[in-house]
C-alpha cells in the first residue's frame, strides 16, 4: 500500500517537502481538514481530493501547479476557508503568475477568508 490505510480519522496532515508528484491514496484519509502539501512536485491536483470533502485549510504552495483548472476543481469544497498557492515560507506555483489569478480564485471560492499569505 501507500501507508495511508487505517487513517480514516486523520484531520491534520502535513506532507511538505516529499517530492510528491501525485496525491494518489489521499482518499483513504477522507476526514482531513488541514492539509499542507507544500514544496512537492505536484503539477495538478485535479480530481485527487474529491473524497476529502472536509478540507478547510489547504496549502499547495511551492509546487508546479500552472492551470486555473486546479482552482476550479477546488470550488466544490464549500468549507475551504484558507488556501495557499503562494506562501512566503514555501514559495509559489506557476499559476500565481497568470493574469487575474487572485480575482479568479476569489470569484470561484467565495468562502475563502485567506488566500495566500
Amino acid at each position: 500500500g501507500n501507508g495511508l490505510e487505517g487513517l480514516q480519522d486523520l484531520e491534520v496532515f502535513w506532507i511538505a517537502e516529499n517530492l510528491l508528484t501525485s496525491l494518489k491514496g489521499i482518499e483513504l484519509a477522507p476526514n482531513i481538514e488541514e492539509f499542507n502539501v507544500s514544496r512537492n512536485k505536484l503539477e495538478t491536483i485535479f480530481g485527487q481530493l474529491d473524497r476529502n470533502t472536509k478540507l478547510r485549510v489547504l496549502n499547495l504552495s511551492d509546487n508546479r501547479i500552472s492551470s486555473f483548472r486546479n482552482v476550479l476543481d477546488l470550488s466544490k469544497f464549500s468549507g475551504l476557508t484558507d488556501l495557499a498557492f503562494s506562501d512566503p515560507d514555501w514559495g509559489d506555483n506557476p499559476v500565481c503568475e497568470l493574469s487575474n489569478f487572485q480575482t479568479y480564485v476569489l470569484y470561484h471560492l467565495p468562502a475563502l477568508r485567506t488566500l495566500d499569505r
